[in-house]
């Protein structure tokens, strides 16, 4: 009896494909590249790509929007298909997943996750728009609560597809191991690290660069920067699970790693980026192909537990905890969105119905974001008992500001130049940056060559207009006394500057630009340095180099989060 398929509908194993959407969909991105194995994969899987380590297998990764996959720009809350084909010399197979650990329906009969935003609708509710099918969908059965508020978080809104981890959300059965087979849950973890835009970024790229993530994707690897993803996997026994409130094989929930460490077991690096209907021919393949080594199974080996608590508290506790593990900063960007979200929405029954699930888990979120939408409380109905907060402590990897810190390789840097800037600041951070695999843009006030103070011209990257500064990880601001009072008067300029503080920007200045900040109602803050002062204890004593490495270091950690949260300005 073949081995089922790694992945494709449980009700068609005999249809293993990459879901394919048509060569037009923009908010498909596609790139290829190769797989190595870091493991002997003896004990874990007979799969061919897992045979022996070092073992090289060709790739093609296709990054999809889920719920809106039309229509909308690249930077906007959603969730984010994470599909993987190998190519193996005689077979091939796809894990498919999701950017966020979670997904939004149980998979398997009578309908999958994918395609749920349409499927449960009356008729009547069909000419409605896709958010507004999707929030429906979502109040009519708390299990999908879990994944929308994951994907109303900093994780729905990635930096880019390179700062992006990739989930398989799948629970695998794992064959090849001595003592019996196993349950496993893989995970993609992106090399760089976590990294997300703020709500106001991304409605600034949404309207200067609709496309950001393909650009920045297929730019990174034609400037020989391939991004790159680990390949995790989570290893439980075949009892692990039985006493947990919910059930190990349910892809709407999650097993922190803190519970289930992570297991490295490969590494993807995707350096070729191939025309679309030229990927759809390449990947191409047959029905009967196959991989064997890691199988899906349905129904699941051992029934569901059908205690009432466990189909019940299950989903409302995980996304309790998901709430709890959030910082004051990310708590207070899931609010603004979810307002941005259900504030236009035609139904007021939908948003009493999500309120009333929100309720449930956090009383004090439901309270808030019932004041943004301006609906009284009063009339918000919990859809069960509230529940007590969780006995154990919040779990760091929950959260994206506590699991994984950033690194400099991979960020940008924005230096607005104008006439008489320091040419040793601009030469000294160019080169800290390259040898930390991070870029520095020049940013002109408008075309044609910049003076610096050595008496070298040197002409900008890209104008002001042409880079908003939501582009860019940190900024630096630099130029002359006489140049700098120019800027003043300048209304682009000054934009320019209130949206890099307002988006949490690091930001190296110099005295003659510090006057700009004050202009725009910018506070001094640990996120601002101005590197040729003498008040700041931090720089006090270090030369040049010393306090660009110090701002550096500022910006491996991504955007400043102990301003103003950006998602309100």
């Amino acid at each position: 009896m073949p081995t089922p398929p790694i992945c494709g509908h449980p009700c068609e194993a005999d249809t293993p494909r990459m879901p394919t959407p048509p060569a037009t969909d923009r908010a498909s991105c596609t790139a290829h590249g190769t797989f190595e194995c870091l493991i002997d994969g003896h004990g874990l899987s007979h799969a061919e790509v897992l045979s022996r380590r070092g073992q090289q297998t060709p790739v093609s990764a296709r990054f999809t929007r889920v719920i809106d996959r039309a229509g909308r720009a690249d930077t906007v809350p959603d969730a984010r298909s994470f599909s993987v084909r190998f190519h193996g010399s005689e077979e091939t197979f796809d894990l498919n997943g999701c950017s966020l650990p979670v997904g939004l329906a149980r998979d398997g009969p009578p309908l999958t996750w994918p395609g749920m935003p349409t499927a449960e609708e009356d008729p009547e509710s069909r000419p409605l728009p896709v958010r507004e099918r999707f929030w429906s969908a979502v109040a009519d059965a708390p299990g999908r609560l879990h994944m929308a508020l994951w994907a109303m978080s900093d994780r729905g809104l990635p930096r880019s597809l390179r700062w992006m981890d990739g989930y398989g959300l799948q629970t695998f059965r794992l064959d090849d191991s001595p003592q019996g087979w196993r349950w496993g849950r893989f995970q993609w973890r992106s090399t760089l690290g976590i990294s997300s835009l703020s709500g106001a970024e991304g409605r600034q790229l949404a309207c200067a660069s609709p496309d950001h993530h393909h650009r920045d994707l297929h730019d990174a690897i034609a400037r020989q920067e391939p991004p790159s993803w680990d390949l995790c996997v989570q290893i439980f026994d075949q009892h692990d699970g039985e006493g947990w409130p919910f059930d190990l094989r349910d892809p709407t929930t999650l097993v922190p790693e803190e519970v289930a460490p992570l297991m490295v077991i490969g590494r993807m690096t995707l350096d070729r980026s191939w025309p679309e209907r030229a990927h759809l021919r390449h990947t191409a393949r047959p029905a009967s192909a196959r991989m064997p080594g890691p199988a899906r199974r349905w129904p699941p080996a051992q029934p569901p537990d059908p205690s009432p608590a466990r189909a019940t508290e299950g989903p409302y506790r995980q996304s309790q905890q998901f709430v709890q593990a959030l910082d004051a900063i990310e708590r207070e960007q899931l609010i603004d969105t979810l307002s941005r979200e259900l504030g236009p929405l035609s139904r007021p029954s939908v948003r009493l119905q999500l309120l009333g699930h929100l309720r449930v888990i956090d009383e004090a979120l439901s309270v808030e974001l019932a004041q943004r939408l301006a609906i009284d409380e009063r009339r918000v109905r919990p859809a069960r008992a509230p529940l007590p907060p969780a006995a154990q402590a919040p779990y760091p990897s929950l959260s994206a500001a506590r699991s994984r810190p950033g690194t400099l390789r991979g960020r940008h840097v924005g230096a607005l130049v104008s006439a008489g800037a320091d040419a040793a600041i601009l030469r000294i951070l160019a080169a800290q940056l390259n040898r930390a695999g991070a870029r520095l843009s020049v940013i002109g006030m408008r075309p044609g060559c910049v003076s610096l103070s050595d008496g070298c011209h040197l002409i900008p990257d890209v104008t002001l207009g042409q880079a908003p500064a939501a582009c860019f990880d940190a900024v630096a601001i630099l130029g002359a006394p006489y140049s700098m009072a120019g800027l003043q008067g300048d209304p682009g300029a000054l934009d320019w500057v209130r949206d890099a503080w307002r988006h949490g920007k690091p930001m190296a200045l110099v005295c003659a630009s510090v006057p700009l900040c004050v202009l725009i109602g910018a506070g001094c803050d640990e996120g601002m340095f101005v590197l040729d002062g003498q008040e700041d204890p931090r720089l006090a004593g270090l030369d040049l180099g010393g306090r660009l490495q110090i701002f550096c270091a500022l910006v491996a950690r991504g955007r400043w989060r102990g301003r103003r949260p950006a998602g309100r300005c």
